[in-house]
């Protein structure tokens, strides 16, 4: 699959509102045959869900480059084309194009008849050091990687996925467990993943992450787990944490040390927990995973824990990187269950820090992706 940024640079209105039809009508419908014009009630027609909201604005934020500040979100600015055109040129104006250190691409591969993995892709312009690939927490999507890789090194390579169920990833499956997961992003890494590379995971992605680092060693320069604790006693903790993130207002609050204040991720959250895959993730494996899988890691592992974390403790978080040779625990202020998205800065210092000395230099050969 051959990747190309998009430039926006000096982009009219006609063209900034085809770029937007094009979206919905490619992503969104799947091509259906529906005639969309500027005042289309997108969501009073359900054409714009939550989930879908989370794609487009990650379009808008990786293809179009324009930066959003989910603090000034409101549904209304999202209820037609029009209306996203005209909050996007009053909140950018000029629209201006993203840098080319971070922009990010969308792309997908298919891994099976019934499964399709999305990706954003930021290339490396001289193919140079190891490309990350990142797996986001259940629920967020791989745009909640954008903080950390617009502060991270210009040339880092970044690819980060939709899990399946989540995002623009396509799968006919709905209720997915663990084991689906990790069968998932192996059977990517055997496809299009030609030499070793540094793996993130957040949260649940971390448990992904660190269960596929088990299975491929060979696959696996470094591991990053972000978010991720071994808990004394899994399944009360599995069951208190269900319990506490009953509502979509609990879910945000347990995310997050400040949670966003949009109503539109107020409403993504809930929509999170009416999905099937966020219900069935946390299954008899995943939970055999965290009492006894961190032990069997053979990888070098960084765990980067929020220190007002309230979905897994630091001691849990300390517990998990106890059970891993050689594994080192940081630990970041002001921050709660996702600190690539609260406090990316702080994130990309730790990486520094911990990658520098494990893999190749900037200049080395870059591992190779294989994405057609």
């Amino acid at each position: 699959m051959d990747v190309k940024r998009t430039a926006t640079a000096g982009e009219s209105r006609s063209d900034l509102v085809g770029r937007l039809s094009r979206y919905i009508e490619n992503e969104v419908l799947d091509g259906e045959d529906v005639a969309l014009d500027l005042d289309t009630p997108l969501l009073k027609l359900g054409i714009i869900d939550s989930i879908e909201l989370v794609g487009l604005l990650a379009f808008i934020e990786d293809e179009l480059g324009m930066e959003l500040d989910t603090a000034q979100l409101k549904p209304e600015d999202f209820e037609s084309i029009g209306a996203v055109a005209r909050f996007l040129e009053m909140r950018n104006p000029g629209s201006k194009t993203a840098a080319p250190e971070t922009a990010m691409a969308s792309q997908w591969v298919r891994l099976a008849e019934d499964t399709e993995l999305h990706l954003l892709r930021r290339s490396a312009h001289d193919g140079a050091g190891v490309p990350w690939l990142c797996l986001p927490a259940l629920g967020t999507t791989a745009a909640s990687w954008s903080p950390l890789v617009r502060v991270v090194h210009p040339e880092q390579e970044v690819v980060a996925v939709d899990l399946a169920g989540f995002g623009l990833s396509r799968s006919t499956r709905s209720e997915l467990s663990f084991r689906d997961h990790v069968e998932m992003i192996s059977t990517f890494l055997t496809l299009h993943v030609e030499e070793r590379i540094c793996l993130l995971g957040g949260s649940a992605g971390g448990l992904i992450a660190a269960e596929v680092a088990r299975r491929h060693p060979e696959k696996v320069h470094a591991l990053v787990l972000l978010g991720v604790g071994r808990p004394a006693n899994a399944i009360a903790w599995r069951d208190s944490l269900l319990a506490r993130t009953s509502s979509h207002e609990a879910l945000l609050s347990a995310l997050f040390y400040r949670p966003p204040p949009s109503a539109l991720f107020v409403e993504g959250a809930a929509r999170v927990l009416r999905s099937p895959a966020y219900k069935q993730f946390l299954d008899e494996e995943a939970l055999a995973f965290l009492d006894g899988g961190f032990a069997r890691l053979e990888v070098p592992t960084l765990f980067i824990h929020g220190r007002e974390d309230s979905m897994t403790s630091t001691e849990d978080a300390a517990a998990a990187a106890a059970q891993v040779a050689g594994a080192s625990l940081e630990l970041v202020a002001d921050c709660g269950h996702l600190p690539h998205v609260e406090q990316a800065a702080a994130v990309a210092s730790l990486l520094e820090r911990f990658l520098a000395p494990r893999l190749p230099s900037q200049g080395a050969p870059s591992a190779g992706w294989k994405l057609r």
